[in-house]
């Protein structure tokens, strides 16, 4: 069998990136045993209240599959384990009495 025929590479160079290394640092780490309660006073409720004043905010999770971002967020099934969003929302409607305008209410 000739190998003649066979495609052959026409270069043998490789193309590489160079990744600077990066400096993260972190304000607060949290322990496992964190109750979503702490969590969400700690991270979340000041957000929460400058959203109410007014003022923008974004909240996310990122990390690696099965690191517990959708417990963070979500939370448990018992009580008092709501994670971030049920806790915003429950501070959000629960704070907006008096604040809507005719046009939110529908009149």
């Amino acid at each position: 069998m000739d190998d003649s025929s066979s495609p052959q590479p026409t270069s043998s160079r490789r193309l590489t990136a160079v990744i600077e290394p990066a400096t993260y640092t972190f304000t607060h780490i949290f322990q496992p045993d964190t109750s979503q309660p702490e969590l969400f006073q700690s991270t979340t409720l000041p957000f929460v209240q400058d959203l109410l004043k007014g003022e923008n905010g974004l909240i996310f999770a990122y990390g690696v599959s099965n690191s517990g971002k959708t417990y963070t967020v979500q939370g448990g099934e018992g009580l008092g384990e709501g994670g971030l969003l049920p806790r915003t929302l429950d501070v959000v409607f629960n704070s907006v009495e008096g604040k809507m305008t005719n046009a939110a209410v529908g009149h």
